[in-house]
């Protein structure tokens, strides 16, 4: 399968990432999935968001019970760091799926953006 066609595909990633430790270990391997056959030019921006993904995945197991208070802050600060890169490399994909794609994703595609159901915008 296509980037592009790999890229319509993904389906409602907010719904996974909102669901939890497990959802958003699929949303990350859902990236990183669409990383391995990403065109170089937007490879870096998909591995952006697929690593910024798994980190919230970690985030939220170490929120676990049994997870440690040191390792969840740990996590999350580590995703917060990455706010504006995650939103750049989002920015980024957009952009690209408008572009090459013929794709507009929105924020049931796709995360790291408004959740308002508006279409994303590219840079």
């Amino acid at each position: 399968m296509g980037f592009c066609a790999m890229l319509a595909g993904l389906g409602d990633l907010d719904s996974e990432i909102a669901s939890g430790p497990d959802g958003l270990g699929t949303a990350a391997a859902k990236l990183d999935g669409l990383g391995d056959v990403a065109p170089p030019e937007i490879a870096p921006a998909v591995g952006v968001l697929a690593t910024g993904v798994a980190d919230m995945a970690a985030a939220a197991s170490a929120a676990r019970p049994g997870g440690t208070p040191a390792a969840l802050d740990a996590a999350a600060r580590a995703v917060e760091d990455r706010v504006g890169e995650l939103e750049a490399a989002s920015t980024e994909l957009t952009g690209f799926a408008q572009e090459r794609c013929g794709l507009e994703l929105t924020s049931s595609q796709f995360p790291g953006e408004p959740a308002d159901g508006r279409p994303l915008q590219g840079p």
